[in-house]
C-alpha cells in the first residue's frame, strides 16, 4: 500500500521518491523492501541530534519544504499520520527536506471511516486533540 501512495507523488520534489519494491526471504520471513532515493543528509531528527540548534535560514527552508509536501499530500486526499523529524529526510547536496514513511497513511475516506479508539502515529508528535479523540 505504501508503494501505491508513494507512486502518487513521484513528481513532487518534497516527497521521497520510490523506485519500486522488492520481496526477499530471510530467516523464514518475507521482507518487503522499498527502493527509495538516497537521503545523504539522513533525517531531520539526525540533524537535530548532531547540533544544539539550527540556523534560522535552515529552519525556514525545511519548514517551507515540509509544508509544500503536506499540501501535495492533502490535495491528493491522503492523511500521513506520522509527521515527525525522523520521517523528514534530507536529500541531495542542498539537503532538501522530503517527507517519507507513508506506512501509516490512509486515504481521507479511510480516515473518516476509521473506528474510534484507533490511534495512528507517534504519540509524542500527535496533536492533543488526536490523543483525546476530540
Amino acid at each position: 500500500e505504501e508503494v501505491e501512495i508513494l507512486r502518487m507523488f513521484k513528481h513532487s520534489p518534497y516527497i521521497i521518491h520510490c523506485f519500486g519494491a522488492d520481496v526477499s526471504f530471510e530467516n523464514n520471513v518475507n521482507l518487503y523492501n522499498l527502493l527509495l532515493e538516497y537521503a545523504s543528509g539522513g533525517s531531520l531528527a539526525d540533524r537535530l541530534q548532531n547540533c544544539n540548534s539550527l540556523p534560522e535560514v535552515e529552519v525556514k527552508k525545511h519548514t517551507k519544504n515540509v509544508l509544500l509536501g503536506l499540501s501535495c499530500i492533502h490535495n491528493n486526499r491522503i492523511i500521513h499520520y506520522d509527521i515527525k523529524p525522523g520521517n523528514i529526510l534530507l536529500v541531495g547536496r542542498d539537503k532538501t527536506a522530503k517527507i517519507a514513511d507513508f506506512g501509516l497513511s490512509v486515504t481521507l475516506e479511510q480516515g473518516m471511516n476509521q473506528k474510534q479508539g484507533v490511534i495512528r502515529g507517534t504519540e509524542r508528535y500527535m496533536a492533543p486533540e488526536s490523543l483525546r479523540e476530540t
